[in-house]
């Protein structure tokens, strides 16, 4: 007995110990909460009892508080019947969480727990496996704190009832929720879910004056309603209200008096502007189905309008033009009506309408009420008479103080209506206003339908009261149709319509105006009953100023139908600039400014939702226009087409398919499917007239004509003139040509593109921006160019790659391979392979840019990378690696030894990486930018570039030398060796005389015979000699006898001369010179073309002078030199000079000698000596 109560009692007892305490919250802190609690009781015959429970959440601090749970299941029933429903109630329950954008800490807090119970609804899945359940809750109160608005909300006094049976889940809920702002408002609900979503669910609600502030709350959990939710709600609603849907999308509504009041609702969509409703009653039942709407009884009334709906409107399951108009006339049984308050709606819902700010509407209601009903003459399910009425009341608005006025308008319909038979009668039909009228009379064997509109007169009607600035009208029109069945069931219509200064804009791009447009149709075709069997003939003609288009039914259509592709060919002529006009809302955004004369003929199938292109032939006359900020001009230019095009499907079956212009030729034909790609193509082009047709635009007029959009009348059907010549600095010349194929794989879905383009005469020219009419400089050319290559395109990732992209000239060949990777954020080209170049072809187009001789010698191998990346303003930067070498070469006498130099080009530069030259024996230092993408083209060398050692040659002294040191121009015989370090060095290859260069001449002893220049100072040298020695001028002049020719060494010294090139002027600083070892300095300018502006001194040696002019040692003589260096003029001024000063101090140094002996002997004779 001992033994059976110890087992009865065990689970009640462990429960009670410290141990068991502590392995369940152990056990339900796996779920993610803290547990507590006062007593707990759970045995084998005790049922499930705890009081004081709390939980709280470890991820996001949730809190859930029951006073007293209990459940009527002990752990022996639950062991015995699993299956036997289980009741649970929980007293006193209070839960505290906070609300964020996306969700709520008890979400967050249940994660674990819900993936949990989802495991283990899945392991157990089946029939009889989840018991019924019911769980009663009391006394409930929720506190959720909105973090994302800083409010408080509350339910108070809250009930509720969860039922989970085999027939899904039952949900009743009570409470009291109270608005942080603006009070409170009870609720009572009741929720009915099928478990598998195959019955209905049903939602009944009775509210009073529950705060409209809780559904911007409640839609954040209900994201695909976010944006029909305004932001900012308030307001309250009252009533009984019931929602049923169905699993097919059917919903139905059954509401009592259901009531929004003190309706407003704010949103950033609406600006600063706030919609408000005193009071919307719903009331009645209705239905919304897949294909229309059932009311009875429905109304729904607000401040400013009201609908009601007594009947059925089920619309058809094809659209209008598919089903036709009797299809959906015949489609209301019962009574619709609907009247709104204009100025109240406008009041109730500012910026509904589109008014003008300062325009405020006084008046104006519009009613509509349509009635149909089964016609008591007809048997069951046939005809319906339909009446409907739609008319306004005058709308008054006042503007700046000004009364408006926009008139009444109305319809009205009597139709006798069969849709099952298509027969219908109008008993009376019409349109009436002020600004138009329209009458529909007739049946449908024979009737007429006639209208007139006059636009400028509604658009002064609405244009002062309504903001419309997609919207603009002018003109009139006017037009009739009349129809006939006649003898032989033979049908006929003839429709003629004429519009006089026709102006529309309206929304979606479309903008036409037109002097005059007329429209002519004639339809023929065969009846059997009501239904017409075969579309016999059929034209359509317009005629308007500048164009006049036709549509000819080419053969006969039997049973046609909204659906049928009608054979058509179509015929044109006119301007394209009209034709834009037509076309404008189904062109390409980015083309517009279209110009120019057309022609063509096209025939096709062509129906409302697809057809057929089977030819076309189209001829242009100096067509001009542009593509985004590319404008393009050509004086002729045909597209013509022979073959099938499908629409909207792109399948391409081209037999011919060409386009023939000035500046582009191009010929496709084979065959383009979703499955089949077999294309072959060819072009040519001429590169010289395709720049000359296209160029960059300023600035771009709106698509479209002037603000008239009209053309002077010479100009309609006339040429228009062609395009200026391109303003760019630079010009391409040569043509290319080209072919190849595209191929998809066999059983794949990559393409094979293969392409072979040739260019002949090549030539990239620079082109004088002040006076470009003279002719232009080649800056580059290329006899021939081939590029021959295979691409693989990969239409999943839109990459295309290749390995054998072969580009050939006559010094130049390389293979390259990489891929094309299109993407919208970052298109990239990636290309490298190796690459040849023959130098000894090279040379004389690098002799030609640089304007010197260059010889170079072997063939260079080295590696090509190519690479192109989109930038964020959509260019797509060049960046190419490579280098050029040689094994031997030689400028301008210098030999230049085996070198490879590292080049970097880019659309816009060449970067020479620094890099040394050796040149016997010495070497040349570089590392230059080549600039060639506007402007004139000129080269950067990098500061510290230069040469050391380089022996001199006459050759470099007549190219070079002569100009930064003068004195060795035209020397017979030179020696020595020099070098160079530059400072600044901006290189016009253009125009040289506008370079920039500085830096140093480094001499290391430079030896030579006179030159012209030097000649004449070893003459002034022997000259100042002899007059310092005491000879007279003329003696000096005469010369001692030595001839100059005898002293013809001139020699410059170890130095470092500084210098100057500007503007074509070289000058130089203190430059020392040795003739006859009579030491000379020589300061000045020298430019491009030879001419001379120098300075030479000598200065006097005292071993010259006799000891009575020793004062003189140390001056200087300045000799003048200008003239050119091949025809020097030495000034002989500062020898004249000179001679006169020193005579002058010989006589008086004469003078102060006699006198100093004259005093000496008269102090003799005083002293009696």
């Amino acid at each position: 007995m001992t033994v059976v109560l110890l087992v009865a009692f065990a689970p009640t007892i462990a429960l009670r110990t410290p141990l068991a305490q502590k392995l369940i919250q152990n056990q339900v802190g796996l779920y993610g909460f803290d547990v507590s609690y006062r007593e707990l009781h759970f045995g084998w015959l005790t049922p499930l009892h705890a009081t004081d429970l709390e939980l709280v959440g470890t991820a996001a601090g949730t809190k859930l508080e029951i006073e007293r749970l209990d459940c009527d299941r002990s752990l022996l029933r639950l062991w015995v019947d699993r299956r036997e429903p289980i009741r649970v109630s929980a007293q006193g329950v209070r839960l505290s969480t906070t609300l964020h954008e996306t969700g709520s800490s008890l979400e967050t807090d249940l994660l674990t727990l819900l993936g949990d119970a989802k495991e283990a609804s899945s392991s157990t899945s089946g029939p009889n496996q989840i018991p019924d359940l019911q769980f009663d809750i009391q006394n409930l109160s929720i506190l959720a704190i909105d973090t994302a608005r800083e409010e408080i909300w509350a339910i108070d006094q809250g009930r509720g009832t969860f039922g989970w049976t085999a027939g899904g889940l039952a949900v009743e809920a009570s409470g009291i929720l109270s608005d942080p702002h603006t009070g409170s408002g009870s609720f009572d609900a009741a929720v009915q879910l099928a478990p598998e979503g195959d019955q209905d669910m049903v939602l009944v609600m009775k509210l009073q004056s529950l705060p409209l502030r809780v559904v911007p709350l409640v839609g954040r959990w209900l994201p695909d309603s976010t944006a029909a939710i305004p932001a900012e709600l308030s307001g309250d609603a009252s009533g009984s209200i019931r929602l049923v849907g169905s699993p097919d999308g059917a919903w139905s509504v059954e509401a009592e008096r259901f009531e929004l009041r003190n309706f407003v609702a704010k949103d950033p969509r609406l600006g600063e502007r706030v919609w408000q409703n005193d009071l919307a009653v719903i009331d009645g039942a209705a239905e919304w189905q897949g294909s229309g709407v059932v009311g009875r009884g429905f109304t729904l009334a607000t401040d400013f309008s009201e609908v009601r709906l007594d009947g059925t409107f089920l619309a058809p399951t094809e659209s209008l033009a598919e089903a036709g108009p009797l299809a959906w006339i015949g489609t209301l049984d019962g009574t619709a009506v609907a009247a709104i308050d204009l100025p109240l709606l406008d009041q109730r819902l500012p910026g509904f309408l589109p008014l003008r700010s300062e325009a405020q509407l006084v008046s104006g209601k519009l009613m509509a009420e349509i009635v149909s009903q089964a016609d008591p003459a007809a048997a069951a399910g046939g005809a319906r008479l339909v009446d409907a009425v739609v008319r306004s009341e005058p709308i008054r608005a006042e503007r700046q103080g000004r009364v408006w006025s926009i008139e009444p308008a109305s319809v009205t319909a009597n139709l006798r209506v069969d849709p099952a038979t298509g027969v219908w009668r109008a008993e009376r039909c019409e349109f009436a206003s002020v600004f138009g009228k329209a009458t529909l009379d007739g049946e449908w064997q024979q009737g007429r339908a006639r209208g007139e509109i006059d636009l400028s007169r509604l658009a002064a009607m609405l244009e002062p009261l309504f903001d419309l600035p997609d919207l603009r009208l002018g003109g009139s029109a006017a037009g009739e149709m009349t129809w006939a069945a006649q003898a032989g069931d033979r049908w006929s219509l003839q429709a003629d319509a004429e519009a006089t200064e026709l102006t529309l804009l309206l929304p979606g791009g479309i903008r036409l105006h037109r002097p005059k447009l007329t429209v002519h149709a004639d339809v023929v075709g065969q009846l059997a009953g009501t239904q017409l069997v075969e579309l016999t003939a059929a034209e359509l003609s317009l005629r308007s100023t500048s164009l006049e288009a036709d549509a000819v039914l080419t053969q006969s259509v039997a049973n046609p139908t909204a659906a049928t592709q009608l054979p058509l060919r179509f015929t044109g002529r006119g301007r394209l600039e009209v034709l834009a006009e037509f076309l404008g809302p189904w062109m390409p955004a980015s083309l517009h400014d279209l110009r120019g004369g057309f022609e063509g003929r096209v025939e096709a199938l062509a129906g409302l939702s697809a057809g057929e292109l089977s030819s076309a032939n189209v001829r242009l006359e100096d067509p001009r226009g542009a593509w985004g900020d590319q404008r393009f001009a050509q004086r002729q230019l045909g597209v013509d087409f022979d073959g099938h095009f499908h629409w909207p499907s792109g399948d391409l079956m081209a037999k011919s398919m060409t386009l023939t212009g000035e500046a582009v030729s191009a010929v496709v034909k084979g065959q383009l499917t979703s499955d089949i790609t077999e294309l072959e193509f060819a072009w040519r082009a001429s590169l010289q007239r395709l720049q000359e047709s296209v160029q960059t635009q300023i600035a771009s007029n709106p698509r479209g004509n002037s603000p008239s959009g009209t053309q002077p009348a010479e100009a309609r059907l006339a040429s228009s003139p062609g395009m200026s010549a391109p303003a760019a600095d630079w010009a391409v010349r040569g043509n290319c040509e080209g072919n190849g194929r595209i191929n998809r794989e066999p059983n794949g879905q990559r393409l094979i593109i293969a392409n072979r383009i040739v260019g002949s005469q090549l030539q990239y020219l620079q082109i004088d921006p002040v006076n470009p009419r003279t002719t232009p400089e080649v800056l580059w050319a290329e006899p021939s160019l081939e590029v021959d290559g295979e691409w693989t395109y990969n239409p999943e990732t839109g990459f295309l790659l290749s390995d054998q992209m072969k580009v050939r000239t006559d010094w130049f060949a390389t293979q390259l391979g990489g891929e094309i990777r299109p993407s919208s954020a970052q298109d990239t080209v990636r290309l490298k392979g190796p690459a040849r170049i023959d130098t000894d072809r090279l040379s004389p187009r690098l002799s030609e840019i640089c304007g010197l001789t260059i010889r170079l010698e072997g063939t260079h191998e080295t590696p090509l990378e190519v690479a192109l990346d989109l930038a964020e303003d959509g260019s797509m930067p060049l960046k190419m690696l490579t280098s050029l070498g040689w094994e031997r070469g030689e400028i301008a006498g210098l030999v230049l030894g085996p070198c490879s130099a590292p080049l970097t080009i880019s659309e816009t530069t060449m970067t020479i990486a620094p890099t040394t030259i050796p040149v016997d024996p010495g070497e040349i230092h570089v590392a230059a930018q080549l600039h060639y993408a506007s402007g004139p083209l000129w080269l950067d060398v990098k500061p510290g570039s230069g040469a050391k050692n380089l022996r001199l040659t006459r050759e470099l002294s007549d190219r070079w030398l002569q100009y930064l040191a003068p004195m060795v121009a035209r020397a017979t015989r030179v020696e020595g060796s020099f070098g160079v370090e530059l400072s600044e060095a901006r290189v016009n290859l253009s125009e040289p005389n506008r370079s920039r260069v500085r830096g140093q001449l480094q001499i290391s002893q430079i030896r030579c015979e006179a030159g012209p220049v030097s000649q004449q100072l070893v003459t002034s040298v022997q000259q100042i000699r002899m007059l310092s020695r005491g000879r007279s001028l003329t003696e000096a002049q005469a010369g001692d006898g030595t001839s100059p020719e005898a002293v013809n060494l001139v020699v410059l010294p170890t130095q470092t001369v500084d210098f100057d090139f500007t503007d074509g002027v070289i000058g130089h600083q203190r430059m020392f010179l040795q003739i006859d070892r009579v030491r000379l300095i020589t300061s000045g300018q020298v430019t491009v073309d030879g001419r001379l502006n120098l300075i030479t001194q000598v200065p006097l040696e005292a071993s010259w002078l006799g000891s009575d002019l020793q004062s003189l040692a140390g001056a200087t003589v300045s000799l003048p030199i200008t003239g050119t260096l091949s025809q020097p003029r030495l000034d002989p001024s500062g020898i004249r000079n000179l001679a006169g000063q020193l005579g002058v101090q010989a006589i008086q140094s004469s003078a102060e000698n006699y006198l100093e002996k004259q005093l000496n002997r008269g102090l003799d004779r005083l002293l009696g000596r």
